[in-house]
Order: structure tokens, then C-alpha cells, then sequence
């Protein structure tokens, strides 16, 4: 019996990036360094602007995040980044203990040096942004993200990193504005900053994580990012800021 082929049998893949989908990673970027604040409105024309592009890839990007409930549009065609409620904060705090622990418990089987190195790297930037002569916690929170991901990609599963990614870009603006709210009224001698506290509980976690990681045990990977996410959600929720949705500009 002769087997029959078709022309698509035979032809290469093609990875295709669209400019919408660069102008969205661009635009998801943003959101995940804290570089666009919970409650800052912005239009389809100063969105082009920060990315360098013309408004008509920025609306498309803008309505998958919409969708993804990264960003809101507002009755007057503004947008702005969303802002959970404290009952939605905590239901994507549980379920991202779930989606994270999975991952970075993947990761101890599949993780390469080359891997293991950089998750490394970027504990060792998040301590010196943390805990160095001139801390700055801005840094020490995107060294803290840069590892995550270091992680959740060694995981080697792409479906469950595009999960945690969404989960991210729901609360991840959440954390950014309490520690640039703990930041500013500590500077204003209004009240004492609970960041360096929440900095340090990170580290503890990281130590651990890393740990982990290097020896191949996914339980205790699985138990420190646990203790990680949830440990920084209670001081979230603690803060009071999480209803206060007042744009923090972050830079």
C-alpha cells in the first residue's frame, strides 16, 4: 500500500511575531518591572508612545491584556492596570502556591547547570539590591521576579509558565505599589517601612529555594516557594494597602 504525503508534511515551521505580539510583551514587561503603577490612566497614544509604535498593535495587545485581566478599559477609553480585590488577591495567592510549587518541583528534575546558574545569579542580585551598602528594593523586587522565572523555566513546561505568567500580571502591580507606598511614607517620616522585612523573609525563602533546586529535592522546592508567595501575601494584606488602588508611580 503506497502512503500518500501531503505538501505540509514537508514544510518547515515558521515562528511568527507579530508586532502586535512584540508590542504586548513589551507592554506585559512594563506591568511586570512595576513601571506602570495600579490606578496610573493611560491612553492607546501614550501606551504607543512608551513602546515606539503607532496606536493600532498597542489596542490589539491592549485587549489581550484586558482579557487577561492584566489591564482594565475605563468607561472614558483610558486604561489603567487592574487592581484585585482582597478576596481575588487571595484566590490567585492560592492558586498560584499550587502552579508555582508544581513548577519549581518540575524544575528540580529538569533544571541544567546552565540553569542552576543563573537562578543563582539571580539570588545573589536580589541579596545585593536587598541587603548591599546601597540597598534598593525597586532592584531587589525585579531580581526576585528574574529568579521566579529562572525557575518556573527550567520547569520545561510551557503551558504552566504562560499560567503563571497571567497570575503574575494580576497581582505582581499589587506588591509593587505597597512597597513604593512603604517607601515614600517611610521617607516622609510618616510611618515605619515594613519593606525590609518582607525583603528579608524573601531572602530566607530564596536561601531555601536555591537549595533545593541545587539538590534535586521538589518537595522542599515546593514548600519554600510556598512559604514565599504566602509569607509576602499576608504582609501585603497586613500593609492595608490592598484596596487603596492610588497610583504609585514607580521608576
Amino acid at each position: 500500500m503506497t502512503k500518500s504525503y501531503s505538501v505540509a508534511d514537508n514544510l518547515p515551521r515558521v515562528e511568527r511575531n507579530t508586532l502586535a505580539d512584540v508590542v504586548y510583551s513589551e507592554i506585559k514587561e512594563l506591568i511586570l518591572s512595576g513601571l506602570i503603577a495600579p490606578g496610573e490612566r493611560l491612553t492607546l497614544r501614550r501606551l504607543a508612545a512608551a513602546v515606539g509604535t503607532s496606536p493600532m498593535p498597542v489596542r490589539d495587545a491592549v485587549s489581550r491584556l484586558v482579557a487577561e485581566k492584566a489591564l482594565e478599559m475605563l468607561p472614558n477609553r483610558s486604561i489603567q492596570v487592574s487592581w484585585p480585590s482582597r478576596e481575588r488577591f487571595e484566590e490567585i495567592i492560592a492558586i498560584r502556591c499550587t502552579v508555582e510549587g508544581l513548577a519549581a518541583e518540575a524544575a528540580c528534575r529538569r533544571r541544567t547547570e546552565v540553569e542552576l546558574a543563573e537562578i543563582k545569579r539571580e539570588a545573589e542580585m536580589f541579596e545585593t539590591f536587598a541587603h548591599g551598602a546601597t540597598p534598593d528594593p525597586m532592584e531587589a523586587m525585579r531580581a526576585n521576579r528574574r529568579m521566579h522565572f529562572a525557575i518556573y523555566r527550567a520547569a520545561g513546561m510551557p503551558t504552566l509558565l504562560q499560567i503563571i505568567e497571567a497570575l503574575w500580571l494580576q497581582v505582581g502591580p499589587v506588591f509593587w505599589a505597597s512597597v513604593g507606598g512603604e517607601i515614600k511614607a517611610h521617607a516622609a517620616g510618616k510611618s515605619p517601612s515594613h519593606t525590609s522585612e518582607m525583603l528579608d523573609t524573601t531572602y530566607r525563602s530564596h536561601a531555601a529555594l536555591v537549595e533545593a533546586i541545587e539538590a534535586r529535592d521538589g518537595q522542599r522546592a515546593r514548600q519554600a516557594v510556598v512559604d514565599d508567595v504566602e509569607k509576602a501575601a499576608v504582609m501585603i494584606v497586613r500593609s492595608g494597602r490592598l484596596n487603596d488602588a492610588e497610583g504609585w508611580v514607580l521608576r
